[in-house]
């Protein structure tokens, strides 16, 4: 039985200066039941890439290409038992432009090679599943996630582990360390803070 309807809305802004900026928008409208919650995901990405290029008297000019990426997924979590709760998500993004096909910049090298970048820029398709324990307000989680990337079509694999604490009403503190394991490159670690505020009524 359907026990609410909502929604939510979010915001992020990303990238380094003068390389890669990229503003995104995400959504989800959802249903929830006493034991379920379903989800569909959409996800809006507004990027720019700057780069040099050598013009026809050898000059260096600096240029810049608007790409924008439509994502769209779905989301499902289901209570187990009384203090455990699986959950999985997966979704996908169709750029406006291949990036295979845009001037090859270092730092699409870099996010090419870098296995904590890759997971968090210029994605292809994503999905993955968390196992979560709750206990008194504190909950505990177990995730792996794969994702293939838009840039050269490599595709990584990550399991991490997050603690939340409630902090305040209505805010929430997370930490999280994790493992990645990137096609020809080597495992790297990465970890992560994250603040958390819940509105509505």
């Amino acid at each position: 039985r359907i026990r609410s309807v909502g929604f939510t809305l979010g915001l992020e802004s990303w990238g380094e200066p003068d390389e890669v900026e990229s503003r995104d928008i995400t959504g989800s409208v959802y249903l929830q039941g006493e034991r379920y919650r379903v989800a569909l995901k959409g996800e809006r990405r507004d990027i720019e890439i700057s780069f040099n290029t050598t013009g026809p008297l050898g000059e260096t000019l600096r240029r810049s290409a608007d790409v924008s990426a439509d994502g769209l997924g779905a989301a499902a979590s289901f209570k187990l038992a009384e203090r455990w709760r699986f959950s999985m998500d997966g979704m996908g993004y169709d750029y406006s432009r291949d990036l295979r096909v845009l001037p090859r910049l270092a730092v699409f090298d870099f996010l090419s090679s870098s296995a904590l970048t890759l997971g968090n820029s210029f994605i292809d398709v994503d999905w993955g599943a968390t196992l979560e324990y709750d206990l008194a307000g504190k909950a505990f989680s177990l995730q792996w996630r794969e994702n293939r990337s838009a840039v050269d079509r490599s595709e990584l694999r990550s399991i991490s582990a997050a603690a939340l604490f409630p902090i305040a009403d209505r805010w929430d503190l997370e930490f999280s360390l994790g493992v990645s394991d990137a096609q020809d490159l080597d495992r790297a670690l990465f970890g992560g803070v994250y603040l958390f505020f819940y509105g509505g009524g």
